[in-house]
């Protein structure tokens, strides 16, 4: 069976009935905006964004303007959501423009105008941002006095947001500086003005609302001139003698800033001047003038950096004297010593005319007149307080021509120190009482003076010029006391007429440690070949014995060493010499020993060792006897120094008194040993074989027994 479908025809055309209502869909979607710093790159948060777009629509007359504003967030993002518009406006309007902008009080941007039918939905769109800049103005000026410093580098830092913003410029004429781009919202680190001859000065670390106000107060940079002594000198250009007193004047210009400075050279008489605050870029001229003389000028204009290299003969200005030119000379009456920085009055007269002048002794104690006419009278008053006495009496009314004609001799015044009496006095560190018969060394101005060799009772006087420089040794070392050196040493008597008598004082105490070393040599005829050796072990034995005792920490106050020389039934001691300051004659000593005939006699040398002076103070006493022999001993008797000891018993028990603090080293010849045999069996008693020893190494075993 046939089937017959019949298809009824569509009318499509009725749809546009529906299509003003299709127009009027409402849409919707979101934009994200980002504010990128437009230098550095990096996001930037709390950001005002705007964002404008106009609605379009059939209803509404004259297109309203939707207007959003937001902050970006810690990511510098801002969400503007459910952004609305209909059908009508993507189809119509599709390019109607949207203002997107940021404007804050540190950042701002240009506007973007995208077609906000060309946004999609959850797009982010990227709004660069750039700081606000605004000018500034700084001032270079001389800190001295204020003027402006044209030509001067300024160098500002600043930052914002994490990025550096670097400038530079020259300052005007007037000082200023100009620059347009300091972010407003930022902090300077550094404003750094430089230039030749002057110290850099900064504007540091300065909020930018700081730097507002006057120029003056907020943003001046005072740059302080770089100043340098200059040193001249002036001579005499005949003598090439130095003038003190002489006015130097000294002519500054800095760019055309001028100014003069005069100065006196110096009165300790060298000729020598100073000037302590010359601008190191100015130039100088120097001009010198003096009575006697005529002016005189340094040749050429200097800088002054220049200057201050130059060798002293070019810093030097040359006066001449003018005609008839007598030259006096100042000294000391008692060393003899030319005295500097006199003031000699010199009155010349003739008839009624009288002229007067005060004139200054020079560093070798000279000093000229002129001007001096025949029939002239000269008197010269020299003076020199608060040291010296006057002397008004050496030149007096003498002859002017016979002064020119003189020897310097007879034109040379001396002056007499003025002397004071000083109390010193020799005590007991611990007790501080006085402590008499004290041996003294005492030196004034370099030159030792006999009287008072000793402290006396304890005090003693010393009368000395008020000029000078005084040192005191007191050695108490023969009485049982140390040596001082240090107390009185190089010390200005006018300082020390000031101080206290404690302060004078001269403290002695008591040795706590002590070395006596004896030397024990047999000068007989058969020690000839030995005798060189020995000698110079023996002068050799301090420094020795000193390296090892500084080795082992070991410090002795006091040591002594004693020589004695047998031969020929003589026995010869030296007194006991304190090393190291009588260590040359210790050596003198050692160097005039020689070898005689006759018999050795070395019981008797060694009895009169152990008889010795020994020091008896202090908790640490040491002694060494030494005994050089090469046969055997004579038997007791034979030296007649020798009247306490007879035989070997005594001697060992004047040995054991000695104990345990003494010890007896014997050089020997082993087949020669008699007479010693028995010593060698004694506490603290060593011998070596006087052919063959290390005199070095004993010393390292002496010094551990020390």
């Amino acid at each position: 069976m046939e089937h017959t479908i019949k298809i009824k025809k569509f009318t499509w055309w009725w749809l546009l009935l529906f299509l003003p209502l299709l127009l009027l869909i409402p849409l919707k979607k979101n934009v994200y905006v980002q504010t990128i710093d437009a230098e550095s790159g990096n996001p930037v948060s709390n950001v005002n964004v705007y964002f404008h777009y106009a609605k379009q629509s059939v209803r509404v007359s004259g297109s309203p303007v939707f207007k959003f504003e937001r902050l970006t967030d810690a990511n510098g993002v801002v969400e503007f959501y459910a952004l609305r518009y209909r059908v009508y406006s993507w189809i119509f309007k599709h390019f109607s423009e949207t203002l997107i902008y940021a404007n804050t009080g540190c950042y701002s941007s240009d506007t973007l105008k995208p077609y906000f039918h060309h946004i999609w939905g959850n797009d982010t769109i990227k709004l660069n941002i750039s700081p606000i800049f605004i000018p500034f103005d700084f001032k270079v000026v001389d800190a001295d006095d204020n003027e402006p410093l044209p030509d001067a580098k300024v160098k500002i830092i600043s930052e914002y947001n994490g990025k550096q913003y670097i400038d530079s410029a020259i300052s005007q004429p007037d000082g200023r500086v100009y620059f347009p781009r300091v972010p407003k919202c930022g902090k300077v680190h550094i404003v750094k003005g430089t230039t030749d001859g002057y110290y850099p000065d900064s504007i540091v670390n300065k909020e930018i609302d700081e730097l507002f106000g006057s120029i003056d107060s907020t943003r001046l940079l005072k740059l302080k001139p770089i100043k340098e002594k200059i040193v001249f000198f002036v001579i005499d250009c005949k003598t090439k003698e130095p003038i003190p007193g002489a006015t130097v004047t000294i002519d500054f210009d800095y760019k055309g800033k001028k100014k003069t400075q005069k100065k006196r050279t110096n009165v300790n008489g060298v000729g020598k001047g100073e000037y302590s605050d010359a601008h190191i870029i100015a130039d100088i001229t120097l001009e010198a003038e003096k009575p006697y003389y005529k002016n005189g000028r340094l040749p050429g204009k200097h800088k002054v950096k220049d200057f201050i290299n130059l060798p002293p003969d070019q810093r030097t200005i040359c006066l001449e004297p003018i005609e008839n030119c007598i030259q006096f000379k100042n000294i000391d009456e008692r060393t003899g010593k030319p005295l500097s920085g006199v003031k000699n009055i010199v009155k010349i007269k003739k008839g009624s005319r009288e002229r007067i002048d005060t004139i200054m002794s020079n560093g070798n104690g000279i000093f000229i007149v002129c001007e001096v006419v025949l029939g002239d009278e000269i008197s010269i008053v020299a003076t020199y307080p608060p040291n010296y006495e006057d002397n008004t009496t050496k030149i007096k009314d003498a002859n002017g021509l016979d002064l020119v004609k003189a020897p310097i001799g007879d034109r040379t015044i001396p002056l007499k120190p003025k002397e004071i009496e000083l109390v010193f006095r020799s005590v007991e560190d611990s007790t501080w009482t006085l402590i008499p018969r004290v041996k003294l060394k005492i030196i004034v101005d370099g030159v030792l003076i006999s009287l008072p060799n000793n402290s006396g009772n304890g005090e003693f006087k010393v009368k000395t010029p008020l000029s000078s420089v005084i040192s005191i040794v007191a050695d108490g070392r023969d009485i049982n006391y140390t040596l001082n050196d240090t107390t009185i040493k190089n010390e200005p008597v006018s300082k020390l007429i000031l101080a206290t008598q404690k302060e004078r004082d001269i403290p002695l105490r008591k040795p706590e440690y002590t070395v006596d070393v004896i030397f024990t040599i047999d000068l007989s005829g058969s020690m000839g070949d030995k005798l060189e050796s020995i000698k110079t072990n023996i002068s050799n034995f301090y420094t020795l014995l000193q390296t090892e005792m500084i080795s082992h920490s070991k410090n002795p106050e006091i040591i002594r060493i004693k020589l004695i020389g047998f031969h020929d039934a003589k026995c010869e001691a030296t007194k006991f010499y304190y090393v190291p300051d009588e260590l040359s004659n210790f050596k003198s000593s050692i160097s005039i020993l020689s070898v005689s005939g006759g018999t050795e006699n070395g019981l008797d040398a060694l009895s009169m060792a152990f008889n010795s002076k020994w020091q008896t103070v202090g908790i640490k006493r040491r002694r060494i006897i030494f005994l050089f022999t090469d046969d055997v001993s004579q038997p007791f008797g034979t030296c007649p120094l020798n009247t306490t000891i007879t035989n070997h018993n005594q001697m060992k028990d004047l040995w054991d008194k000695l104990q345990p603090n003494t010890h007896l080293i014997m050089f020997l010849n082993p087949s020669s040993e008699t007479g010693y045999i028995e010593l060698k069996a004694w506490t603290n008693v060593t011998s070596f074989d006087i052919r063959s020893y290390n005199f070095n190494r004993i010393i390292e075993e002496i010094v551990k027994r020390l």
